[in-house]
């Protein structure tokens, strides 16, 4: 799952103190929404592209690599006792508009 990161305050709100600025990022959480338990890597690949690049890292080697998600996709979706290698897809922001 994607990591959500709360988007940045105006000076304004800053301004304001802790509590305003404690109130605006709850408020800005509370309209995120969980995806369902079937929202799958296809789905991500289907909303960003096959052609989007991610990074992925050799859990084994720590060597980092850049994939689209059609090959991300194509890696998770492999049973893992046919899988070559262990890969992590690094932490990726996926905006949802």
């Amino acid at each position: 799952m994607a990591t959500m990161v709360p988007s940045p305050l105006p000076a304004s709100r800053l301004d304001q103190g802790y509590d305003a600025v404690r109130t605006a990022l709850l408020n800005e959480l509370s309209t995120r929404r969980v995806p369902p338990p079937s929202f799958s890597v296809d789905d991500v690949m289907d909303h960003v592209g096959e052609d989007r690049e991610v990074p992925v890292m050799n859990s084994l080697t720590q060597a980092s690599e850049i994939w689209n998600m059609a090959m991300f996709a194509d890696y998770y979706n492999t049973p893992a006792k046919h899988r070559k290698k262990v890969q992590t897809l690094v932490g990726v922001v996926i905006p949802c508009s």
